[in-house]
């Protein structure tokens, strides 16, 4: 690996990421990134549309709060202290990564996660962690010219847990081969295809402008009628008729929150979130939502 000596978080930071593919990006390759599509990636690193800041588990290019605890805690499991690092491919200038922490000696690469209560059980019972995490490890330690990869995953309070993650030869070969298509399709301008998650923005817009003129129909009406409602309480009557309206008072009971009856949050929290995702309902059938584009003009 070819150290360069920029600091995480910096404006060259930035620029050093968008001229290669980074450890954050080998999920999105991969198709198993659940915060960006290839088609986004592509985009942002054409510099055509700036990257959000959607990877909450980034912990240590953000100065994240919990940072100090984190290394504090790494450092008391394991008696190392790892400090961040970026660098280049041996061979390839557009594989680089940009390290939580490296230890060529005994520990390999180093990546910390902020993660929910949930992926920490998962961790803890079964020695697993997401998947998209497992990849960029992967994508980190080929970079890095390391066989072993260490997993921090912490709540951001006082839980962490720790896993090794060994190199996958064979999915390191893959991964590698799917990176250089994708760079090459960056540097020659060949847009990926669109992915579900992806916004399709269609050459003939009638459709569109025809739904946002009845959005904007439909909220205007809407407004004037609550407005005119509002004129109900003149009556001094709960109950009016007339003009073939009915209109009538009523109130709704408030929202139970369960779990400040004594014992239950107690009780929920005693239960893992895989055991309780089994008691969840089946997802609704699709249906369209529609909102005014505020961003975008007519």
């Amino acid at each position: 690996m070819r150290i360069v000596n920029v600091t995480q978080g910096t404006p060259e930071w930035h620029a050093f990421r968008l001229l290669g593919i980074g450890g954050s990006d080998a999920p999105v390759i991969s198709g198993d990134s659940p915060y960006k599509t290839r088609r986004r990636l592509y985009l942002v690193k054409k510099q055509l549309e700036v990257e959000a800041e959607d990877d909450k588990e980034f912990i240590f290019a953000k100065g994240h709060k919990t940072e100090a605890l984190v290394r504090q805690n790494f450092a008391e499991l394991t008696g190392a202290e790892m400090a961040p690092l970026c660098g280049i491919h041996e061979q390839f200038d557009h594989v680089r990564t940009s390290l939580d922490g490296f230890d060529a000696a005994k520990y390999g690469v180093f990546e910390a996660k902020l993660v929910g209560r949930g992926v920490l059980e998962d961790a803890k019972e079964f020695g697993t962690i997401p998947r998209h995490h497992w990849v960029q490890i992967q994508h980190n330690m080929e970079v890095a010219g390391v066989d072993l990869g260490q997993w921090y995953g912490h709540n951001g309070s006082d839980n962490g847990m720790l896993i090794e993650v060994k190199r996958d030869v064979k999915f390191i070969r893959t991964q590698l081969e799917q990176e250089h298509e994708f760079w090459g399709m960056v540097k020659e301008g060949i847009l990926p295809a669109l992915d579900k998650r992806d916004d399709l923005i269609p050459n003939d817009l009638a459709i569109l402008q025809e739904l946002r003129d009845a959005k904007e129909f439909l909220d205007n009406a809407e407004a004037n009628f609550n407005a005119v409602k509002a004129k109900l309480d003149l009556y001094g009557h709960p109950r009016v008729r007339g003009a073939g309206i009915l209109a009538y008072k009523s109130s709704r009971q408030g929202s139970l929150d369960v779990k400040k009856i004594p014992g239950v949050k107690s009780l929920l929290d005693s239960y893992t979130e895989r055991y309780v995702e089994k008691f969840r309902s089946a997802p609704s059938k699709e249906s369209w939502t529609v909102t005014v584009d505020k961003k975008a003009g007519k």
